[in-house]
């Protein structure tokens, strides 16, 4: 077995060859982790008896990924009864309607919503198949996700292109190849694809490659009763690092990583169904998919699944949290939340720590970094400072131009200087007969002064109202200060909601004070 520190010599080695695009670290939600030191050129098989280096750099004429042989014992399409519905799950609505005219079949057309089947695919079939129609094929086409329906999981639409080929059709989206693919199957030697050969059907020749994907999916299984409709394999996803061993199978590991979707096929007959684990270079600017670097297939394998305990990874450092998850045989994700004032390490885990778990689950696990840009430290003193000159103390520190602001809508600017003088302060709409500035609430209160961040729950009173129900919202705010980071100062809790106000204040790379707003009693 290859020692891990040559490994390490091997992927830096690799890396040096080849020119990666260096990206930030994680800006989530939609997690994108930070690029593998050597991309597709440097995944290093470990622990598979040697190191083996997917290198780019092949030529036109690679030949096709190793085949390997199916271990499954169900039936395939051409076992269905003649006459009857064909699979056409997944495929697109004008290839699923050719198809069944060209065995004479009339169609009729639906539409509904779905989480796993993307826009222009058949969802659904009536009769179902394998049954021989006493009329019209219904094939309902998903118009993917309904409006406002959040999906636990489901598949992007590069994913269905990879299955396309998988299954020997032309893909109907871009798959997303990068200009040269590496290919594994069951832990074996890496063969390099050109975008060109991987966009081919041909390529996926029967018992290799993304063909071994197909044809666990084109498996149908006879009903168990006279009239059922056949059963045929589902297709599942999963987004996340993977295990390094995952049903007897070890992939290739690498000291960074990609973004990684499983499309495992779902299947009676094997406890591990096959899969591919489709592996993606994270773009520098972190929106959307990134190129597909290199794809890791697997056989179905026979054998069970076993259970894992998750273990406590909270307080680990990122690289350390995601280390003992996929030591334990699980997959794992990871979330980081932009906050001032940002907890040290795993912050939480789902599953809990001590869950029972099947090998391969996925732990999600979420972390908290200070915002990109954010000037956290002088937020805070410039709070303590606005707090300290309401109550008597010296002027905080103010920018040349400070926006003033009231139940965020702005109601004027002031200079340095200006801003200095309290008297300033209370520029109000002339709507508002009573006028009351920050400084004043802030000064007229008994009590500690809390404090909040953006990122933090809205607080609520002791009588069970919210503070965001109690304060006055005149307007959106100005520009450049919607998305900016703020700190939001409020009196105690116990006060009723007559009394209460918040006050927002913003500050600039120096820590000088830009724009504060008062949100007054409703």
């Amino acid at each position: 077995m290859i020692h891990e520190d040559e490994a390490r010599r091997l992927l830096q080695s690799a890396a040096d060859t080849i020119d990666v695009t260096s990206t930030a670290p994680l800006p989530e939600p939609a997690p994108r982790r930070t690029p593998w030191l050597a991309a597709a050129a440097a995944l290093v098989v470990l622990g598979a008896g040697a190191g083996i280096a997917l290198g780019v750099g092949g030529d036109d004429d690679a030949a096709a990924p190793p085949a390997t042989q199916r271990t499954d014992s169900t039936q395939t399409a051409d076992d269905l009864p003649e006459g009857s519905v064909p699979p056409v799950l997944g495929m697109m609505v004008d290839d699923a309607k050719a198809e069944l005219e060209a065995q004479g079949l009339t169609v009729r057309l639906e539409t509904g919503y779905d989480c796993l089947y993307t826009d222009g695919r058949v969802m659904e079939t009536e009769p179902g198949l394998g049954l021989v129609p006493d009329g019209a094929v219904t094939l309902t086409i998903s118009q993917g996700i309904a409006p406002n329906v959040q999906c636990s999981g489901g598949l992007w639409e590069e994913d269905w292109a990879i299955l396309d080929l998988a299954q020997g059709r032309a893909p109907a989206d871009d798959p997303g190849f990068a200009p040269e693919v590496s290919v594994v199957v069951d832990g074996g030697a890496a063969t390099t694809l050109t975008r060109a050969q991987a966009l081919d059907p041909a390529t996926w020749t029967p018992g290799s490659g993304l063909a071994i994907v197909g044809a666990a999916l084109d498996a149908v299984r006879p009903p168990a009763e006279d009239g059922d409709a056949w059963q045929k394999a589902q297709v599942s996803s999963r987004f996340g690092l993977p295990p390094l061993t995952e049903c007897g199978i070890t992939r290739p590991g690498s000291e960074a990583d990609l973004d990684v979707t499983t499309l495992s096929v779902d299947s009676r007959d094997q406890a591990c169904g096959a899969a591919v684990q489709v592996y993606r270079q994270p773009p520098p600017d972190h929106r959307g998919l990134g190129e597909v670097v290199a794809l890791v297939v697997r056989s179905p394998q026979t054998g069970s699944v076993e259970k894992v305990e998750v273990p406590d990874v909270r307080g680990l450092r990122k690289d350390d949290a995601r280390e003992a998850i996929i030591a334990a045989g699980l997959a794992v994700t990871t979330n980081t939340e932009r906050r001032c004032d940002p907890g040290t390490g795993v912050t939480q885990q789902t599953p809990k720590p001590g869950a029972s778990a099947a090998g391969g689950d996925v732990v999600h696990l979420a972390l908290q970094a200070e915002p990109k840009g954010a000037n956290c430290a002088g937020l805070s003193k410039a709070a303590n400072d606005l707090l300290t000159w309401a109550r008597g103390g010296a002027a905080p520190r103010f920018a040349d131009q400070v926006t003033l602001m009231r139940g965020y809508a702005e109601t004027g600017t002031l200079s340095a200087a200006e801003a200095a003088g309290k008297g300033n302060w209370r520029n109000c709409p002339p709507a508002i007969s009573f006028c009351l500035s920050a400084l004043d609430a802030i000064a007229d209160t008994d009590g500690p002064i809390q404090r909040r961040w953006d990122t933090d729950n809205m607080p609520q009173l002791d009588d069970g109202r919210y503070l965001v129900d109690c304060t006055a919202d005149l307007g959106g705010l100005p520009d450049g200060f919607y998305d900016a980071t703020r700190i939001h100062l409020y009196p105690p809790s116990s006060l009723p909601c007559n009394q209460q106000w918040e006050v927002s204040v913003w500050v600039d790379e120096t820590g000088a004070i830009t724009g504060v707003n008062y949100a007054p009693p409703r």
